[in-house]
């Protein structure tokens, strides 16, 4: 069985739980935005965490991008009264990034299953039942909730949707691939001049195919 790793910060949050996690924020793929409306941006984080260690990759990418336009769109309506450490900013920022690092690479490693995310996301409704709570104390609300998460689904899932489309595309795929093993490779492997060829090679691909498709999600991977 395939294992997927992720950070100490996410692990902490799902032991955090000292009761059950809110209904919708983990289990299988199917009900993975079925309560969405109720579920705070901590407890779908730590949704996808679950759905992570459970190998469900389809409700761990729903579940994580759900969980950042949720957190971008609470930290607007519901501004925290908390500061320094009893502000929920800094949980958030580090669920966020962890779950980035270990969601991403799995969707970019499979297009099909990232179109299916990006296309699952693309018909969800991110506004919240009346009775919803952000999981922290705020100074004020706001009076539209609805429409600052729409702005905020906008934002975040149109270069989503971006990326989603060219990594159907084979050569963009190709050179994307290439240069993110050349990212991630050590700095001694990314001072070889066959690699820094290929990689260099990669990132004209990827620009040249982002300016014929007049799409931009990517442009420029390569750091020297």
């Amino acid at each position: 069985m395939k294992t997927v790793r992720f950070g100490l910060v996410i692990i902490a949050a799902i032991l955090m739980c000292s009761t059950a996690i809110t209904a919708g924020a983990g289990g299988t793929h199917t009900d993975a935005l079925s309560h969405a409306q109720f579920t705070n941006p901590v407890n779908l984080f730590r949704g996808a965490a679950l759905s992570l260690k459970n190998t469900d990759l389809y409700a761990a990418g729903i579940q994580y991008f759900a969980g950042e336009i949720r957190a971008r769109t609470d930290v607007a309506c519901y501004p925290p009264a908390g500061s320094g450490g009893d502000s929920p900013l800094a949980l958030l920022g580090a669920m966020n990034d962890e779950l980035s690092q270990a969601v991403m690479p799995e969707m970019t490693k499979n297009p099909v299953l990232f179109a299916r995310v990006t296309a699952r996301l693309d018909h969800w409704n991110p506004a919240v039942a009346s009775n919803y709570s952000p999981g922290w104390q705020y100074r004020s609300a706001c009076s539209d909730y609805s429409k600052i998460a729409q702005s905020y689904k906008r934002k975040i899932m149109t270069s989503v949707d971006n990326l989603s489309m060219l990594l159907q595309i084979p050569a963009y795929k190709a050179a994307f691939d290439i240069a993110q093993a050349y990212n991630l490779a050590s700095p001694e492997e990314r001072k070889k001049p066959e690699r820094i060829k290929a990689a260099h090679k990669a990132q004209a691909m990827i620009i040249k195919i982002e300016k014929q498709k007049g799409v931009y999600a990517l442009t420029s991977m390569i750091h020297h």
